[in-house]
C-alpha cells in the first residue's frame, strides 16, 4: 500500500509524523506530495529552502525519489501517477479534488476548528497537471 502526507499543517507536525512510522511499521510505502516549489539553486536539498522535508523523510525513511513537490499545481495528477492508495491534507479543497478524480486514493483530511486556515489564491492549480 502506498500512502501519501501533504507537508506543510500535516507531515510537518510531530503527531502526524507518529502516525507515518506506526503506518510505515504496518508495511505502507511512505510518499510526500507537497505543493512546494522544489529548489532550483542545485545546492544538496539538505541544506536548501526545503530541508525541513528532507529532514523528517529522512526520520521517516522516505527516499528522495518519493518526494514530490507539485509546484502549486493541485496534487490528484500526482496520486493518480504514482498510484497512491491513501492521502493525508490539511487542505480541503486538495482532498476534495482527490476524491473527485482519483477513484483509487481514500484522501484524509487532517484539519478542524483550531487549524490555520488555508491560504490559496484562485489561481491555485490552475493551467498545472
Amino acid at each position: 500500500m502506498k500512502i501519501s502526507f501533504d507537508f506543510d499543517s500535516t507531515l510537518g507536525e510531530s503527531v502526524i509524523q507518529k502516525l507515518a512510522h506506526f503506518i510505515k511499521d504496518g508495511g505502507a510505502e511512505l510518499w510526500i506530495i507537497t505543493a512546494r516549489c522544489a529548489d532550483q539553486d542545485g545546492r544538496n536539498p539538505m541544506y536548501g529552502r526545503n530541508r525541513d522535508i528532507y529532514s523528517v523523510a529522512e526520520r521517516l525513511g522516505i527516499p528522495h525519489e518519493r518526494i514530490i513537490m507539485t509546484e502549486g499545481s493541485w496534487k490528484w495528477s500526482y496520486i493518480k501517477k504514482h498510484n497512491i492508495n491513501m492521502h493525508f491534507d490539511d487542505v480541503p479543497e486538495e482532498v476534495e479534488q482527490i476524491t473527485k478524480n482519483v477513484e483509487t486514493c481514500i484522501a484524509m483530511l487532517i484539519w478542524d476548528e483550531y487549524s490555520k486556515g488555508s491560504i490559496k489564491s484562485d489561481e491555485f492549480g490552475n493551467g498545472m497537471v
